[in-house]
């Protein structure tokens, strides 16, 4: 669509692979998490070892996925506002996207614990909601 607002296939391809990807190292983390505090007979240094390298794999997709949802700022986005299409669900992906990169950099750089576990929880909720939005924003045909 010479609009803009369609991606070519490759664009398109790409952004849900990394949406995916980092959806399904989130989510995992957060079941990992809670399966450490329900059962925490499992919590030895192998299970830390592997939820630090599925962090790290988290960590390094969300920087793909700013990258990625850097390239639709510059056609996608102002093409879908223009058109109305989606308008709601576009502007609360984008918005959670924006939410979700603070937490995430309050994670990484804050300095205090009460900030870090309320970014952590904050993050981890947004995160879940985000899956739910974009899946919508993805499906919908209207």
């Amino acid at each position: 669509m010479s609009n803009g607002l369609r991606l070519a296939p490759w664009h398109r391809r790409g952004v849900i692979l990394a949406a995916v990807a980092l959806a399904a190292t989130g989510l995992l983390w957060i079941v990992a998490d809670q399966g450490l505090v329900l059962f925490p007979e499992f919590d030895g240094s192998s299970a830390r070892s592997r939820m630090h390298l599925l962090l790290m794999g988290h960590g390094v997709l969300g920087y793909a996925a700013a990258v990625l949802l850097g390239s639709l700022l510059g056609r996608h986005i102002p093409a879908g506002l223009r058109s109305g299409r989606r308008r709601v669900t576009g502007i609360t992906a984008l918005s959670l996207a924006g939410a979700l990169l603070l937490t995430a950099l309050l994670l990484y750089y804050a300095g205090s614990d009460t900030v870090r576990t309320v970014s952590s929880v904050t993050h981890q909720v947004l995160g879940v909601v985000a899956v739910v939005v974009v899946w919508v924003h993805l499906t919908r045909r209207a």
